[in-house]
């Protein structure tokens, strides 16, 4: 089941990268994309270097289009990068790099964007590749609900200026616009039911049978052409028989990662992934999770290596807030609450409660011991990381006299809960995206507001963060405030991981979900040696 669980969720796509800190991105021209060439591995008295030719297999369980935009199977949606292009890429830092874009200039601080492009590309079907084809792309984003609409989202229109040249206006300002440019351009042609993939990357789409589609080295490629010559795209029909295929290559996320990572004959790695867990209060009616000093006292509660060891088998890494961490947009991303009983036990009594003989905590005022300290929490029943979340979280606030009361409910009930304010605290997950765009869920007046947060500072640095040239400062002083309000109780990112063949060799050593496959280019199977003088 998808992360985002219920229709009033569906929207939500937290972003987190920019086009850098100057008004031109990369005004220079390309001749090609900056992928480096391997360096010879040693082998014994030898040196090797890569040789083009093989068949790599790949794995994917059922989808419906070959259309990238509106990709519904998150693998395929990877795949696809093989076959299509963006405008822009992002590396590690989420630096911008061109690609199908060499430029993108702001005359007027932000509010328009002029996009230079490429002039040696063309389609897979020898078609040339245009401005227009970039329009069509937007405005087809603009039109459909997508995993790429929030990129496009402030745009206001496109107007081709020339066959390579067209310029965005934007409904307000916004200085990282490149880095959200990073969605797969189609032709004019494509539609969203697409049966054949028609782009112009690395590998051009050949025929899908009845169990794969193959895919072949462009040799019209504008890039370095890839070593490995022919790509196998393997179906099945459900998860489990695609993770215990022999195809060489697997992507893992969910609880498939510790299940299938350790597969002999492949090395796996690790990378944070895109699922973002936290406990969402509901600050708009009177409830317990109303007092900070009770969201205070449960995050020192907590330990949360604990929770990502029963949520997801310690897959996972401490997250206070939905950004991505070691990115250049800040400067501070840890956790900074940690397990503190004495701090727990400081909070709970300047929210007036105290601990009784009983072991449960009491307001003062409660001389009958009625009314123990209580937690409420709503928990989607199908969902089985929130399930085993949300047993191991009351296993530990119980244990120092908190009830953690958990209502298990089915998607209609916890959807209707979220829209109709009707509950004190919820156990949810969100997809964070490719830049830092956390307006929708604090802001006072954002569209994924759930807790009913508003703070004034705050919505000033939120409405004004990518008219800027740096974020850096913003993002730390936002940090600070959502430390201190605690809005959203952050527990953890989720990691996923990519296995590779032990037979294929130029793996990365580290990798990330905004360009999980940009190396593929790289991936070999042979080698010739160079004799050592």
């Amino acid at each position: 089941m998808k992360r985002v669980l219920v229709s009033v969720v569906v929207m939500v796509m937290l972003f987190l990268a920019g086009c850098g800190d100057s008004n031109d991105v990369n005004t220079t021209p390309q001749p090609t994309m900056n992928i480096n060439e391997p360096m010879p591995t040693p082998v014994g008295e030898l040196k090797v270097k890569p040789v083009s030719g093989g068949t790599v297999t790949l794995g994917v369980s059922k989808f419906r289009t070959l259309n990238p935009l509106v990709a519904d199977n998150e693998d395929m949606k990877h795949y696809l990068n093989l076959v299509y292009d963006p405008l822009f890429k992002l590396d590690f830092q989420q630096n911008v790099l061109p690609c199908l874009a060499v430029s993108a200039k702001t005359q007027d601080k932000g509010m328009s964007w002029e996009i230079s492009l490429r002039k040696d590309v063309v389609w897979h079907d020898d078609k040339a590749f245009s401005a227009a084809d970039c329009i069509h792309t937007i405005n087809f984003l603009m039109k459909n609900d997508s995993l790429y609409s929030a990129n496009v989202a402030n745009i206001e229109e496109c107007t081709l200026i020339d066959e390579y040249t067209f310029s965005i206006k934007l409904r307000k300002p916004d200085m990282y616009v490149a880095g959200k440019l990073t969605f797969p351009i189609v032709s004019a042609t494509a539609t969203g039911i697409d049966k054949n993939a028609v782009g112009t990357s690395m590998y051009r789409h050949i025929i899908t049978e009845d169990n794969k589609m193959v895919l072949v080295a462009n040799d019209k490629y504008w890039g370095k052409i890839p070593y490995i010559e022919t790509v196998e795209i393997h179906f099945f029909d459900n998860e489990r028989l695609k993770y215990e295929s022999n195809c060489d290559l697997l992507l893992l996320t969910g609880s498939n990662v510790t299940r299938y990572m350790n597969k002999a004959g492949y090395i796996s790695y690790k990378y944070t992934g895109r699922n973002y867990v936290c406990l969402v209060p509901n600050l708009r009616t009177n409830n317990v999770a109303m007092d900070v000093n009770i969201r205070k006292a449960l995050m020192h509660i907590i330990d949360f290596e604990r929770v990502i060891n029963a949520s997801v088998s310690g897959n996972g890494i401490k997250a206070a807030w939905p950004v991505m961490p070691g990115t250049r947009y800040t400067k501070e991303s840890s956790h900074m609450y940690e397990r503190d009983l004495n701090k727990a036990v400081e909070y709970l009594e300047r929210a007036g409660y105290r601990k009784l003989d009983d072991g449960y905590w009491y307001k003062a005022s409660d001389t009958q011991r009625r009314y123990p300290l209580t937690i409420p929490v709503n928990v989607l029943s199908v969902d089985t990381e929130m399930r085993l979340c949300a047993e191991n979280i009351k296993k530990q606030v119980e244990e120092i006299g908190i009830i953690f009361s958990i209502n298990y409910q089915t998607e209609a009930d916890f959807e209707t809960a979220l829209t109709s304010n009707n509950f004190s605290c919820a156990l949810l997950s969100f997809y964070i995206g490719s830049w830092p765009d956390i307006e929708p869920l604090f802001a006072t007046e954002g569209v994924m507001n759930l807790s009913g947060y508003t703070n004034e500072e705050l919505d000033g640095l939120l409405a004004g963060l990518f008219e800027k040239d740096s974020i850096l400062d913003d993002m730390t002083r936002i940090k600070g405030i959502l430390d201190d309000d605690l809005p959203i109780m952050g527990l953890y990112i989720s990691q996923e991981a990519i296995v590779i063949s032990e037979k294929i060799y130029g793996k990365d050593a580290e990798y990330n979900f905004w360009s999980l496959l940009d190396n593929f280019g790289n991936l070999h199977m042979f080698t010739e040696g160079i004799i050592e003088e």
